[in-house]
């Protein structure tokens, strides 16, 4: 995390710094991504940026870390997600909906997270406390569906929560592979639709006893 002096600096150098950082971590992946040009473009020195940040590792997951904030506030705006009552899959599509609109409408978020999510040894380094918020996250939202009588109750909570979220991303990286960027299309609801169907209703053939 940045150091306090970062912290201390006024709002709008600090939105100056995290613009330029959030700009060449969008246009580059991490190993190419150049302090030299994030420093410059901030018009700030380079020692001032080491009284900010311990590396570029640090900024990078002060980044991450700031992108997931923006997208759980970003979650709280929709209304429809406040809707505590609703149909657990019902409400799980709507969640993955608004994480495809949330990265729409921003564009530089999206393609960070897809150079993040491609970078294994990266995201091993990074992700661990953002998968922990995820998880609870999950969990909270499966305990819900269960006291709305949609989930059953004799489940693995851990698993289910881990398996839905790995889930998520997979479905995003399915998509990302035929697309250049996020966008809203009829292809993406119907993996949405394909997987809230797997996840509701299995892919036993209940329709014959009969294993095979």
């Amino acid at each position: 995390m940045p150091k306090q002096t970062f912290f201390n600096l006024p709002k709008s150098k600090k939105k100056i710094i995290i613009d330029c950082a959030i700009d060449e971590f969008a246009k580059y992946d991490y190993n190419s991504a150049s302090i030299n040009r994030i420093v410059e473009k901030s018009n700030i020195a380079k020692g001032s940026f080491y009284q900010y940040f311990n590396d570029k590792l640090d900024l990078f997951s002060y980044i991450i870390d700031y992108i997931g904030t923006k997208k759980m506030e970003y979650f709280s705006s929709c209304s429809i997600l406040k809707k505590t009552d609703m149909d657990f899959f019902v409400y799980l599509k709507t969640l993955f909906d608004a994480g495809v609109n949330f990265a729409i409408e921003n564009p530089q978020f999206a393609s960070i997270g897809d150079k993040l999510y491609k970078n294994d040894t990266l995201r091993k380094k990074i992700f661990n406390e953002m998968e922990i918020k995820s998880h609870d996250f999950m969990k909270q939202l499966i305990l819900q569906g269960q006291a709305n009588g949609n989930v059953k109750k004799n489940i693995n909570l851990d698993l289910a929560a881990y398996l839905l979220i790995h889930l998520n991303f997979s479905l995003g990286e399915m998509y990302y592979k035929t697309h250049d960027k996020w966008e809203e299309t009829q292809e993406f609801h119907k993996l949405t639709d394909d997987m809230i169907d797997i996840l509701k209703n299995g892919i036993k053939n209940r329709n014959n006893n009969q294993e095979t």
